[in-house]
């Protein structure tokens, strides 16, 4: 697909940065702004990059940069960029026009069913080698799992592994005397 300055896009590896606009483009790389985040990315060209380009269908309710939202009756397309045009929910107000380089960038896929419909799916590839380290995870420490949160003013007592079933493991640091 091609690349316009001012499409939105998603990173299928850090989706939490919401969307990203392409501000620059050469042969080889596209360099995505993620405003809420305030970071840029570089990604290369071609179908192997982690991005996907966000959009919209009629039906969908989409959200302004302003806050306001607006239910998506049509979507058009004029050289490489997209405007939804629909309803304004706060106003009622029908026939309004949201380019795309105004959407907001707070938008995150997190439920598997918005990445699927979001066409935001990994590659086989990734997926296989997600699924093998889940494996060898589960085989090297079956029930072990990350520690509970804790405020950050208070020290680590043992940096080890940490079992809810088992506590602490034999290998974490005890204190003097025991």
């Amino acid at each position: 697909m091609p690349f316009t300055l001012g499409q939105r896009w998603i990173s299928d590896t850090e989706s939490e940065l919401g969307l990203g606009t392409v501000v620059a483009l050469d042969a080889r790389m596209v360099t995505l702004l993620f405003p809420g985040h305030r970071r840029k990315t570089v990604c290369t060209l071609g179908n192997d990059s982690p991005i996907t380009r966000v959009m919209f269908n009629p039906g969908d309710t989409i959200t302004s940069h302003e806050g306001w939202q607006l239910h998506v009756d049509k979507v058009n397309e004029e050289n490489g960029l997209l405007s939804y045009t629909g309803t304004r929910l706060d106003t009622q107000e029908a026939n309004v026009t949201l380019r795309e380089v105004l959407l907001d960038s707070k938008l995150v896929f997190s439920k598997p069913q918005d990445r699927l419909f979001a066409g935001q799916i990994d590659r086989m590839d990734r997926f296989a080698l997600r699924y093998r380290a889940r494996k060898f995870q589960k085989r090297t420490v079956p029930h072990a799992v990350e520690r509970p949160a804790r405020p950050a003013h208070q020290p680590d007592p043992a940096p080890a592994a940490y079992c809810p079933r088992c506590g602490p493991s034999s290998r974490a640091a005890r204190p003097a005397g025991r």
